[in-house]
Order: structure tokens, then sequence, then C-alpha cells
């Protein structure tokens, strides 16, 4: 076993001679391997492991090359500090002892004394206990010099084919030699960082699925702790045309990426509000469109249902060509008592004028005998019961079933029911045993007659059948009486 001193020169001088050669990156020329064909990927502390060099069979421009010694194993171990040993001259005597804490795991790589690399082990391996280790050193890591990223470190951090991976270094002496190297990789990327920065942005050309280490060394030849490794994934195409790897300040990169935060949420945001204004617009149009549609429906429906409907509602109505004014019936309602003559129960209008013609109540003698009469002067058939329970409730229905207008056969109508009925009542006369009440002769509300067969008189403004509906109006007094005047000068 070397004693310290000397293992700690022979670093000292293998850091300077790796310094050279990392001046450029370093080619695959040469194989490695270890002699015994130690194929397990746990190897014990402090254990020594024959190693052999021989040719490459792919470099057919080299011959017989096995690389030019004096040569150096390089263990870059996942999150710690790379150790450079030399294994020696001779390939049958060259050899190479783990140096790192138990559960490292790390990727090996022989170097020649000109940098050719002889490749990287295709396997992670991890250094397990040795209980036949007696006097092992094994160098504590530097503190004030250390290199981190922007992946995790945790074995999920992942890197696809063209994309930066940001290496920050702290501490060391510079200028930097960034060393990148990935397992079963053919070369060694090194990047050189100048004195006046810290960082390294890298763009990933290594090879899809595999494993990435980077590290770094500074100008007094010592190894940063905190190797960095990722997973990388992606296209097996490493052109990245337009990408480049750079070397920066961390400040720098800082700023950059809180500028691109910055506008990230500022996008964010503005997309936000954008997607709330066009949901509520859009709400409002979809519920506008809903409501005017369920507008016009109702809408249509209402006058669907009005035209269905028969149109009884009363109204004024004057015949074309008429000259009579027509009056509410408002005018004539009044609560005086009129009486009417010993048998018979007519009716006339309150006013002070009485009305031209002469109403007859509802008798089965009448309905038989002058069913013709009245139904040409326009009168409807009484019910004794209904009279009798409208004595005291005056109402639309006492009045004739036709409006009295200014028209000849009206006219004749007038002087027939004149001459045949001159029974008058007076405003004042009241029959006895009555209560003072006008007696108001009332049509029967059923369909079934007493006396006779029915009489049903439809206005013009009916539908189809309307049963003894009063007419809104009456002709006023003064033109009755003009009418009457006018049908006794045509008798005279």
């Amino acid at each position: 076993m070397l004693p310290l001193w000397q293992f700690l020169l022979r670093l000292l001088v293998a850091s300077f001679l790796i310094l050279q050669a990392l001046g450029q990156n370093s080619n695959q020329t040469f194989n490695w391997k270890f002699r015994t064909d130690f194929l397990s990927q746990k190897v014990p502390s402090c254990f020594n492991f024959p190693i052999i060099v021989f040719p490459n069979p792919k470099n057919a421009t080299a011959g017989n090359y096995s690389g030019t010694p004096p040569y150096r194993m390089m263990a870059f171990p996942e999150g710690r500090q790379p150790i450079v040993s030399p294994i020696g001259n001779d390939n049958d005597t060259l050899s190479w002892t783990p140096q790192h804490p138990i559960g490292t795991k790390l990727i090996l790589q022989v170097v020649d004394s000109l940098g050719n690399t002889g490749g990287t082990s295709g396997s992670i391996f991890e250094v397990v206990p040795n209980s036949d280790a007696t006097n092992c050193d094994i160098p504590s890591p530097p503190s004030d010099f250390t290199i981190s990223s922007n992946t995790t470190q945790d074995e999920s951090g992942t890197l696809e084919t063209c994309q930066p991976w940001r290496l920050n270094i702290n501490g060391g002496q510079p200028p930097y030699t960034v060393v990148l190297d990935a397992r079963n990789s053919p070369v060694i990327t090194n990047i050189t960082v100048p004195s006046t920065d810290d960082a390294v942005v890298f763009i990933n050309r290594a090879d899809p699925n595999t494993v990435l280490f980077a590290s770094v060394i500074d100008s007094m030849g010592r190894w940063a702790n905190g190797t960095q490794f990722v997973s990388t994934h992606g296209s097996t195409d490493v052109s990245c045309i337009g990408f480049g790897t750079i070397t920066t300040t961390q400040q720098e990169l800082d700023q950059q990426d809180a500028a691109r935060k910055a506008a990230q949420n500022s996008k964010r945001r503005t997309s936000i509000i954008v997607g709330v204004v066009v949901s509520l617009v859009l709400l409002l149009l979809i519920a506008g469109a809903a409501g005017t549609w369920l507008y016009v429906r109702k809408k249509k429906r209402t006058t669907r249902h009005e035209e269905a409907v028969l149109d009884v509602t009363p109204r004024q109505f004057v015949e074309s060509g008429s000259a009579g004014q027509v009056l509410s019936i408002n005018n004539f309602m009044d609560s005086s008592v009129i009486t009417p003559s010993p048998g018979k129960a007519s009716f006339i209008s309150p006013d002070s004028h009485g009305l031209p013609y002469v109403v007859e109540p509802y008798t089965s003698e009448t309905l038989s005998d002058d069913t013709s009469t009245r139904f040409s002067s326009g009168m409807t058939s009484q019910s004794p019961s209904s009279g009798a329970n409208l004595q005291s409730r005056p109402s639309f229905a006492s009045f004739p079933a036709r409006s009295v207008r200014r028209s000849k056969a009206q006219e004749a109508a007038q002087d027939r029911i004149s001459e045949s009925n001159p029974t008058t009542l007076t405003r004042n006369s009241v029959p006895s045993g009555s209560s003072g009440q006008p007696m108001w002769p009332a049509r029967s509300g059923s369909l079934q007659g007493t006396g006779g067969d029915e009489l049903i008189y439809q206005h013009r403004d009916a539908g189809q059948v309307v049963r003894e509906l009063p007419p809104p109006y009456i002709a006023p007094p003064d033109a009755a009486e003009s009418s009457t005047a006018e049908g006794t000068e045509r008798r005279t």
C-alpha cells in the first residue's frame, strides 16, 4: 500500500496531465476491461482490481494502438467528488482500487497520457463494504468547491435531446473545465469556462436512454464535489441545429429565468382573463338566445290561444251606416223603483224618457202565443224563477238581447209592440208586496225551456253559439222617441 503522500503526489501529477488533455474532447482509441472478466456491479471498497487495455476493433486506423501510458482511472460518482487514480504504465500490472464511500454509485473511464479514452464502462457500479480491507484511506471531498444543476439528483431527473442543462459552479479557482461523460459513451466532452463566468448551459447531445455525468475541475487540479447526473431521453438526432452550449454567469441566468417566469405568469393571467370574459359572453349570448326563443314561443302560443278562444267580450257596436248614438247601460242603471202592471212585468228604461216599446216578461202563454212578435222585436224569453232571483240584483241579463238601432226594420217591430202591448210602467209605480226594488225581467240560464222551445240569439260578433248574452249598450231615449214618432207619422 502506497503512503498517503505518494498517493497525493501521483494524484496531483495525474490531475495536471488531465488538465492538458481536457483542452479538447477525448475520443475512444482503445478499450479496457477488468482482467478477471468481473461481471458484478458491486465493487468492494479498497479492493485491488487488475485492469488490461487492448486495441479498439472499431478503430481501423489505430491498428494495434492500445493507448500511450501512463494510464489513469477516472471515477465519476453520483453527487460526489470524482477521483482520478493512476493505474500504472505496464499493461501487465495495471490495477484500480475503489476509494469512494460505501454506497456510492459511479461510472469508470480509462484515459492515457494523451487524453485518449478507452471508453466508459457499460455499467454503473456501486461501492460495497469490504471485510478484508485493513488500510484504505478515503479522501474527504471539498466543501468550498461544488457543482450543481437545475435537475433533481434522485435518479428521477431527465433530460430530453437538445434540451438545455444548466450547470452552476461555486468556489474553486477559475478558469474551470467542465467534464461530461455518459455511460457507454466513446467520448468525453470537455467545456472550458472563462474566468469571468461561473455557469454553463449545455445543449444535450448525448445518446438517449443513458446516464450523463457532469463534473468540474479548477485551475489547481481539484475536482468539485457534487457531480451531477441525469437520465437522457428523446430523439437519436443530436444535431440540435440552432442550439449551442454557452458559458455565462449565474446572475444573468437568474435574471433571464425571472423575466421568463414573469412573462409566463402574465400570459397565463391574460389567458385566464380572456377565457373568463369569453365564457361570460358566451353564457350571456346563450341565455339571451334562450330567453328570446322562450319569449317568441310563449307569444306565439298566446296568439294561437287568443285566436282559438271565442271573442265574447262586450264592446260598443255601431252598425255601418247608422246615425244613432250608443250610450253605455251605466247611464240607465238607477236604484229608482219601477212598477209593473198587474199580471205582467214589463221593463222600461229608468230614465225620465220612457222606452218606445214594452218588454213583456216570460210566461208560458206568451211563449206559445207571441213568439214571432217577441222575436222580431228583439226580446228574449224570460224565466219566472230566474226573474224572481234578479228582483234584488239588476244585471245585464235584464236588458233586451239586441241593441236598439235606428233602422227601418226595427221601427216596424217597435210599432207592433206598442199596438199589441200598450201597457207601460211608470217610474214611481210599485206593486203591492214589493220591497221597493225594481222587477227586472230575467232570462233562463238553462238549455231546457219550461214553456216551449228555447230561443237562442246569436250576436254578430259571437262564435259558434252564445246563449242569452246581454248587449253591452242601448240606444239613448231621444233616439227611441224619435223613432216612435216617425213610426206614428207613417201609420197616420
